[in-house]
């Protein structure tokens, strides 16, 4: 039997203060790659996490709901120049009921959010990613 999609999730620190990377539909949009790129080692958040990433791929099959709630003030809309690699910093990834059987909202500090609802779930993730324990 596998793992609980929160038990999988939590494996990887529920990607708290990780960066979107990417998210891309995959497979004529029967899927999502949801790409994150995480930050973490042994020692804590690394020094070199904007320089290089270490990308993680939560790829979601079967998705019958996407959602995504940008959560932008009038400033960052007036200026978007101003906009940088901080407003892909996620609070947290965390599990949400679903009638597909799974589902995963990426949350921010404000109303920004991404909600999905899929069948399947594979975290794919290069040899040098390491996650927290």
């Amino acid at each position: 039997m596998s793992r609980s999609l929160r038990e999988r999730l939590e494996k990887w620190g529920n990607f708290e203060e990780c960066l979107v990377h990417d998210v891309r539909p995959i497979i004529f949009g029967f899927g999502l790659d949801l790409v994150m790129n995480y930050v973490w080692d042994d020692g804590g958040i690394r020094e070199d996490a904007l320089d290089v990433p270490h990308l993680v791929t939560l790829r979601m099959l079967g998705v019958d709901y996407l959602c995504f709630a940008g959560g932008l003030t009038e400033s960052m809309k007036g200026d978007p120049g101003r906009i940088n690699w901080g407003l892909t910093e996620v609070a947290h990834i965390v599990p949400v009921s679903a009638p597909s059987g799974l589902g995963i909202a990426v949350e921010w500090e404000g109303s920004r959010r991404l909600e999905v609802r899929f069948s399947e779930l594979e975290i794919i993730a290069s040899e040098e990613v390491k996650f927290r324990a």
